[in-house]
């Protein structure tokens, strides 16, 4: 699967828009277990690439003391994800002893959930950063 946008030449609401796009069109081409994990596997890894431009963007809009309070936010972020991934991984191990692949599929797209919510956050704090601009306000 070939993500629409070019990480460097779209901003990153387009990009956000075609992996969720392309992430309906893998599962309709591969509507396997094996396929849908595959999909939720590559919409994780464009979501990530989508996050680094949402959170480079934002950190380019702030004064230096606000984008060092992104950055602290943003590892405070990574260090949750890890963790949660890490329980998910644990969690749904045991429960794949006794309810079958299925289990993966959940487990997959609650893995990439936690990097889109993140992303759709950004581009929150994006879009009310360009509102103030737009008014004068600082």
């Amino acid at each position: 699967m070939k993500i629409i946008c070019f990480i460097i030449a779209l901003s990153f609401f387009a990009c956000a828009q075609s992996v969720s796009t392309e992430l309906k069109n893998c599962q309709k081409v591969n509507p396997t277990t094996q396929g849908c994990l595959e999909c939720f596997n590559i919409a994780t890894s464009q979501w990530d690439s989508v996050l680094n431009i949402a959170y480079k963007e934002l950190r380019n809009k702030l004064a230096p003391p606000l984008q060092e309070k992104l950055k602290l936010s943003q590892t405070a972020w990574l260090s949750f994800r890890d963790k949660e991934i890490s329980f998910l991984n644990d969690a749904f191990a045991y429960n794949q002893k006794t309810t079958g692949s299925e289990v993966q599929l959940y487990r997959s797209e609650y893995v990439m959930n936690l990097t889109k919510d993140r992303v759709l956050l950004l581009q929150e704090y994006l879009k009310g950063i360009k509102d103030i601009s737009e008014d004068g306000s600082p």
